[in-house]
């Protein structure tokens, strides 16, 4: 469907008619910017019926220009027919095959915003002499046909992001915690961004704000392509990454709904550097080191009922970081069951260690119980480790014998003291 009609004209300006002949025809293949496409179409052919009408005036007055509007415009243009006419998807699709386009895509985006400015700048610039509600059409035009494709761009960043393609949930970023919400948190500012940028719209930091949303769309493509690298698309589902992209899009957000604005060299600043942190590769951090030397300390602190199972605890998890499985576990998901469960072995072993105090008026005994729990529950989740990591050999016939005589050996002291500071006489088993 043809956006404009276009009248004929003189001899002067077919290059002209023929260039928004072209354009109109090219128009509904463009995927990207089409709010502006048509506004900067519409206005042209505006800006042409008045250079139409310049003519006539210059012909009825007999008076030779000096740089006749419609050499300027058909420059203009031209401009115009090089640099845009993107037909590619709105959202580049990106691969792992081809890094360098899918970064280039984004600097392709940024660059046809100015130039969709620029040349709409120019429209209503003294440099053609429009009339005045001319140019004060193409000043409404221009902010709201950039808003729209400004906020049809984060829109499209927002239904890839949430929906089943991405396979990105909270749980899916490495050393993480779910309630630090990373995924969600993400998408949500995003969407705050897109409300307040359709409420009130600033073209002069909105060309910084969306581009970064474009950059943190990356992330989300890359996790969709089976064929990224293990390590490139664990550097992406890092925590490092994820909570930069936050922070820079928390500002971005902040900035846009005045809560705590940045120039647009700050907005800059953040974008090159959130770019930076993305496409630098990092490893990621082991899963065990300082916690097994703090489980270690824990141990020596704990007394009984608890000590024998707990320095069994430390081999359980001593012998867990030596499988090189677990050393080379890839699943986000895995991961985390593993960070989870040595934090909470951690926080038992704290717990044991500080809270029997009361042992020789045996005043603990509820705490007893309930760690009791706490150690049995404790034990489950690294059976269910050591079979997930096929080691039920190891646990069968190692780990568990080994605690069974732990909590024997833990029982009978705790019983023995407990007789023993009561009066009664000593438990024999």
């Amino acid at each position: 469907m043809s956006v404009i009609t276009v009248a004929d004209g003189g001899p002067a300006t077919e290059m002209i008619k023929l260039l928004l002949t072209h354009i109109n025809a090219e128009e509904p293949q463009f995927k990207r910017a089409n709010s502006s496409t048509k506004q900067i179409l519409t206005k042209a052919n505006d800006v042409y019926n008045e250079i139409q009408q310049l003519i006539q005036d210059i012909k009825k007055k007999m008076e030779k220009a000096e740089e006749p509007e419609w050499t300027k415009f058909k420059a203009l243009l031209l401009d115009y027919v090089y640099n845009i006419g993107d037909r590619s998807s709105r959202l580049l699709h990106h691969t792992a095959a081809d890094i360098p386009k899918s970064v280039a895509s984004i600097e392709r985006w940024a660059t046809d915003w100015q130039i969709t400015v620029t040349i709409v700048g120019r429209l209503r610039s003294e440099e053609f002499k429009l009339s005045d509600p001319l140019k004060n059409s193409l000043e409404t035009g221009l902010l709201e046909s950039l808003k729209a494709d400004d906020i049809d761009m984060i829109r499209g960043v927002q239904d890839f992001a949430k929906g089943a393609a991405h396979k990105l949930q909270d749980d899916s970023i490495f050393d993480a915690a779910t309630e630090d919400k990373m995924v969600t948190g993400l998408t949500g500012l995003i969407d705050n961004i897109a409300t307040q940028m359709d409420n009130k719209y600033v073209p002069a930091s909105a060309h910084s704000v969306v581009k970064t949303i474009l950059l943190v769309y990356f992330p989300f493509a890359l996790a969709a392509d089976n064929a990224v690298d293990s390590k490139w698309a664990e550097h992406l589902k890092s925590k490092k990454v994820w909570e930069e992209m936050n922070r820079v899009v928390g500002e971005a957000a902040a900035h846009v709904t005045g809560e705590k604005e940045k120039t647009v060299e700050q907005l800059e600043e953040n974008y090159k550097g959130l770019e930076k942190i993305i496409f630098t590769f990092t490893e990621l951090p082991e899963l065990f080191g300082p916690q097994l030397l703090e489980m270690m300390k824990l141990a020596g602190q704990v007394r009984r009922p608890f000590h024998g199972r707990s320095v069994v605890l430390v081999y359980m998890w001593y012998h867990l970081a030596l499988s090189k499985d677990v050393k080379d576990e890839r699943s986000s998901v895995n991961r985390r069951t593993i960070t989870t469960n040595i934090k909470q072995s951690i926080e038992m072993l704290n717990s044991a260690s500080t809270k029997l105090h009361g042992v020789k008026t045996f005043a603990d005994d509820n705490e007893v119980k309930e760690l009791t729990t706490k150690f049995n529950d404790n034990a489950a989740k690294m059976k269910q480790l050591y079979s997930l990591y096929k080691l039920d050999d190891k646990w069968t016939n190692d780990l568990n014998i080994k605690l069974d005589n732990a909590i024997k050996v833990d029982t009978e002291h705790y019983a023995r003291t407990k007789a023993r500071l009561e009066g009664q006489p000593p438990v024999t088993t």
